[in-house]
């Protein structure tokens, strides 16, 4: 991973002991968008089997492993997207009764709904 040169972030973590016991290390990262997009760039196309991310919301955390690696990391507008290349399987309003094609009125039409994005990440301006 290449760093980024105007910036030194703190190698050396600061330990703190949690009130159940889990030591958590702390340390101090650039938040530019040049290295953070480094920094997430590298863990999902380096480390995609060892993190779990996704969005914490109050009174829910969701936990989310990547089955594959992705197959695109893109930035646009400030978002970063991490697509895995997962298309959904069936779209889920009924088809409507206009008797065109072979499928009855009512029945589901299967069809590709495009590509999910499997983590979106804006980083704060300052």
């Amino acid at each position: 991973m290449q760093t980024n040169p105007d910036v030194t972030p703190s190698m050396t973590p600061q330990r703190i002991i949690e009130p159940d016991g889990a030591a958590l290390d702390v340390f101090s990262l650039p938040t530019d968008t040049p290295s953070l997009e480094e920094l997430i760039r590298d863990l999902f196309e380096n480390h995609w089997r060892e993190i779990v991310f996704g969005p914490i919301i109050q009174g829910a955390a969701w936990e989310i492993h990547a089955d594959r690696a992705p197959t695109r990391i893109r930035l646009l507008d400030g978002y970063l997207t991490v697509a895995f290349g997962v298309r959904a399987a069936a779209q889920s309003l009924p088809r409507s009764g206009d008797g065109q094609g072979s499928q009855e009125p009512g029945l589901v039409a299967p069809r590709a709904l495009g590509q999910a994005a499997g983590a979106l990440v804006r980083p704060s301006r300052t």
